[in-house]
């Protein structure tokens, strides 16, 4: 004779496994007229070498993106973004600061940057806009790369099912595509409450050139003829809210070796270190 309560645990465990099957699909909540306001927090710390200095450069900045959503194409399902980044400061220190700071004395202290983003966290950038080419090399992150967050992937996912995304562009990145990994680490607890939990990390190869990146951006003493080749270790950690897809919290850190060349110098600069990014969303 069996017993019921037996079969029903049985039921209720195919029925478990049929769902964790099924896996979890990750959607960011798109709705008109909504507002999103992230702060960013970015500390850079490097380390130069050449034949004429040694020298360490900190530099701590932050921001304020704030994403305000138009009009919802349900075709397409694109929603229109304005996204007005103000508040930008930025302070040096270290050995060489002195010669960093009058670039961050000449950083706008806000911008805006227009676009459509999707349900899967594709930003797509109106491409008739400048980028913020003095923003990305002074600071190490840019408010066009930063607003694309993790793309999520097409299909239901599992635990530590992996996907591959485009790489924000970046002038610093060179013109060649370039993708990141992500892989869905599952639940997470984060300020009191279970979110999902994305890691994600990358390879990406270094390839700048002063005079693409500042094409239209010229100032009066012309643009400087520098490049700058090397990698960029990419590690993140993205905590998502589960009903809303929202990013809640995005941490990065990369970690970067690389020569910069300047011949009308002869001069030839290694450089090593960090750029850690925080984003989070707030209330």
């Amino acid at each position: 004779m069996y017993k019921p309560s037996l079969l029903f645990s049985g039921f209720a465990v195919i029925a478990l496994a049929a769902a964790a099957q099924q896996g979890t699909t990750l959607r960011h909540e798109l709705k008109e007229n909504a507002t999103e306001v992230y702060k960013f927090k970015t500390l850079v710390n490097s380390q130069a070498s050449s034949s004429a200095f040694d020298g360490d450069l900190k530099i701590d900045s932050s921001m304020t993106v704030t994403l305000k959503m138009g009009k919802l194409d349900a075709a397409s399902g694109q929603v229109a973004v304005d996204a007005d980044v103000s508040d930008i400061s930025a302070k040096a220190d270290g050995s060489i600061a002195q010669y960093v700071d009058p670039m961050l004395d000449g950083l706008p202290k806000e911008m805006k940057v227009t676009g459509k983003l999707d349900a899967r966290n594709r930003f797509a950038m109106d491409p008739t806009k400048t980028q913020d080419a003095m923003i990305t090399m002074v600071m190490g992150t840019s408010p066009t790369s930063s607003i694309a967050f993790v793309e999520f992937p097409d299909k239901p996912v599992n635990l530590g099912d992996t996907w591959t995304f485009p790489a924000p562009k970046n002038p610093i990145f060179g013109k060649e595509p370039q993708t990141l990994t992500a892989k869905f680490i599952g639940e997470k607890e984060f300020n009191g409450a279970l979110v999902w939990c994305i890691d994600v990390t990358g390879k990406l190869k270094v390839d700048a050139n002063m005079a693409d990146i500042m094409k239209g951006q010229e100032s009066d003493q012309g643009v400087p003829n520098m490049t700058m080749k090397g990698t960029a270790d990419v590690k993140g950690e993205a905590m998502i809210d589960k009903a809303t897809g929202k990013t809640l919290q995005y941490t990065s850190t990369i970690t970067q070796k690389t020569t910069m060349d300047m011949p009308d110098q002869g001069l030839t600069i290694d450089n090593s270190g960090t750029i850690n990014t925080t984003m989070t969303l707030q209330p």
